[in-house]
């Protein structure tokens, strides 16, 4: 079996605008566009609404999202 690990990159377009994201295993660090995500969105209510899906498949902090 091999011991590599999953890396899963997506893709999102809306009109004119196109979003990338890639999971990874790690502790649950999240960035957007190089930043924290507490320093990209600032408000903690915004936040929160970004990691509840991560929260309801219970994977939280099992997973990394870069940008």
């Amino acid at each position: 079996m091999s011991t590599a690990q999953v890396r899963i990159q997506a893709t999102g377009k809306r009109k004119t605008s196109v979003a990338r994201i890639i999971l990874e295993p790690g502790d649950g660090t999240i960035t957007c566009n190089g930043r924290p995500i507490d320093d990209f969105f600032g408000r903690k209510v915004l936040v929160t609404e970004a990691k509840s899906p991560l929260v309801v498949a219970g994977v939280r902090l099992t997973i990394d999202l870069l940008p």
